[in-house]
């Protein structure tokens, strides 16, 4: 049981890692589309 809700919190983690790496990415494009919006 132990080794399984070890594997579970892994996989919730890694979701919450990809999570955060695609909001990371979606905010890195809006700051640059804000930057070179006046040039």
């Amino acid at each position: 049981d132990y080794i399984l809700n070890e594997l579970k919190n892994l996989e919730l983690r890694m979701q919450k890692l990809e999570e955060n790496i695609t909001i990371g990415q979606i905010i890195k494009r809006k700051i640059k589309k804000w930057l070179f919006r006046d040039y």
